[in-house]
């Protein structure tokens, strides 16, 4: 007897959750339906407010500064354990630069002459300092990494004003007793 209940029971109740399903599926395809098309999704105004300076502190929001974390995330491919300290135009105009690419030369030279100009920016981060390239100074988005300057867990990372009141980055290196 008490099969037959389960069986009379399942004959029933199964076939109702077969038509929930399908009013919620249904339900699902107008709500989505009735999504124009031409709905504008949100972007971005300005890039993403760097978090902190090297103090810990949360600064105003500066676009340079926005734009050399968005960098920094680009270079190394996202990891936010290394943070953005600043980042600076190191020629002002633009000089052939050398490249260890395999470029055609007649004396078969390990470093070839780069002929594209270019500006030469450093970026300092938490972890080191990038030497990369761009063509232009404004567009740093289509950039080369020429060098990495790996410091050590030891050394600090201080800017300092000079007497004009530029800032300037010195690199401290503490002694082990």
């Amino acid at each position: 007897m008490k099969g037959v209940a389960k069986g009379i029971v399942g004959t029933v109740s199964k076939p109702m959750v077969g038509i929930l399903d399908f009013a919620n599926g249904l339900a699902m395809a107008v709500k989505e339906g009735a999504r124009s098309s031409n709905t504008i999704t949100k972007s971005r105004i300005r890039t993403t407010r760097c978090p902190t300076n090297i103090y810990g502190l949360l600064q105003p929001y500066s676009a340079f500064d926005a734009n050399g974390q968005c960098l920094l995330y680009q270079m190394n491919k996202g990891d936010l354990t290394e943070r953005y300290i600043t980042r600076i135009t190191v020629s002002q105009k633009p000089a052939n630069a050398v490249s260890r690419r395999g470029l055609d030369n007649v004396n078969d030279d390990e470093y070839a002459v780069d002929q594209r100009d270019c500006f030469m920016h450093a970026m300092i981060t938490s972890q080191r300092v990038i030497i990369y390239r761009t063509e232009t100074n404004q567009d740093e988005t289509d950039y080369e990494i020429t060098e990495v300057y790996d410091y050590s867990a030891v050394s600090n990372v201080v800017v300092i004003d000079d007497d004009n009141h530029r800032p300037y980055v010195e690199f401290v290196h503490s002694q082990s007793n």
